[in-house]
């Protein structure tokens, strides 16, 4: 099967396979039919019928009642990372958008950094704000809501965390997603993240205020370290090192201060950075250890 396309990026390959887009649409059209399949002895043989997409702005629900929903799952934009409505817009184009009976993307409530758009870290987070407040409205109280986010800003991931406490979602637990395919962009470019944070939440029946314990990042990293695996492994990455710090710091209810640059500067300071790494999961970054001395 020849390699698709990047997805998300505007590029010139170094080597181009052309692929049958027939062939292509073919094997998403099995994939949701296989979805389907799966969800009908769950949900009985009508279960398509209680599928709705809708397309609107998340920071506006509106149309969904208060208290109805027993279960949000959200992946955000992160931040400056993918100008969403940017990719679309030629897909858009040859769809017709733009004419009669055509539409194109309403960039007025994306919630990016972009400088294009004239938002800043301050305008991404009002959006994102509003857009927790609206799953706050819509959740049953005590039910949950899982966000999967990541981002090497700090000040983007202090955004997300204004927003979750200010709609008065409590965080229970974080654990970090490792999708082991790496993408283009963490195989090629230094700093990329290449682990998301699960953060769970749930809606309690009253406001709550935030934690305010005192977390100290270097401890943190350090009783990491202690508890991961010997000799090399992706547990002792920076970037891995990186997701689970920033998970910490949401469970305990710090404020995250540190960019990815802050904790790669942290590790080398206290930490033995030892060889390149010769496994495949892990290749071309530097392990962590504890200091013997």
């Amino acid at each position: 099967m020849a390699p698709g396309p990047i997805l998300g990026t505007m590029y010139l390959p170094s080597f181009s396979a052309e692929i049958n887009p027939l062939q292509l649409f073919k094997r998403r059209i099995n994939l949701l039919c296989r979805a389907a399949e799966d969800a009908r002895p769950q949900r009985g043989m009508d279960s398509l019928n209680d599928l709705c997409i809708s397309t609107q702005s998340a920071t506006d629900l509106s149309a969904v009642p208060d208290e109805s929903i027993d279960y949000v799952f959200t992946d955000p934009p992160f931040g400056q990372n993918i100008m969403y409505s940017e990719l679309n817009f030629l897909w858009e184009c040859g769809l017709g958008s733009g004419t009669a009976g055509g539409r194109r993307t309403d960039k007025t409530l994306e919630a990016v950094v972009s400088k294009s758009q004239g938002k800043g870290v301050g305008e991404y987070g009002e959006l994102m704000a509003a857009a927790f407040a609206e799953i706050n409205r819509v959740l049953k109280k005590d039910r949950w809501m899982t966000l999967v986010f990541h981002n090497t800003r700090a000040d983007v991931w202090a955004a997300i965390q204004r927003g979750i406490n200010a709609a008065g979602l409590r965080v229970e637990g974080v654990q970090t997603l490792d999708k082991s395919h790496q993408t283009f962009k963490q195989v090629t470019a230094e700093g990329a993240v290449g682990y998301d944070v699960v953060v769970n939440c749930r809606k309690l029946p009253r406001p709550i205020r935030p934690k305010s314990a005192q977390a100290k990042p270097l401890q943190i990293l350090s009783d990491l370290l202690a508890g991961a695996p010997q000799g090399p492994c992706k547990q002792r990455t920076a970037r891995h090192l990186h997701a689970r710090l920033t998970g910490e710091l949401i469970k305990s209810g710090n404020n995250i201060t540190m960019d990815y640059k802050d904790v790669l500067q942290l590790l080398h300071h206290n930490f033995e950075a030892l060889g390149l790494k010769s496994r495949p999961e892990a290749s071309g970054e530097y392990w962590y250890a504890l200091r013997t001395d």
